[in-house]
């Protein structure tokens, strides 16, 4: 899981939320997200700050074991 969808585009300014319509489709994709995570048998975030929203969403605390880290990047002076 490389981001939250539905999220970037309102942070990006795509989908304002004042619009009825944005509203309407925003509260659409994050119930399809929240759905799709728990049908998910394993679910693959690239960074620790996703798996920490992933389980803040509704509370997955009973998948976190179903959830692995995999960084996109390194920092190669601390290993």
């Amino acid at each position: 899981m490389r981001g939250f969808w539905a999220d970037e585009r309102v942070e990006g300014g795509l989908w304002n939320l004042k619009n009825p319509f944005y509203k309407l489709v925003y509260f659409y994709f994050k119930r399809k997200e929240k759905q799709f995570l728990l049908e998910s048998s394993h679910i693959i975030s690239l960074t620790h700050n996703g798996k920490k929203n992933i389980l803040k969403i509704s509370s997955f605390t009973h998948l976190e074991s179903n959830i692995s880290v995999i960084p996109c990047c390194t920092d190669l002076k601390s290993i």
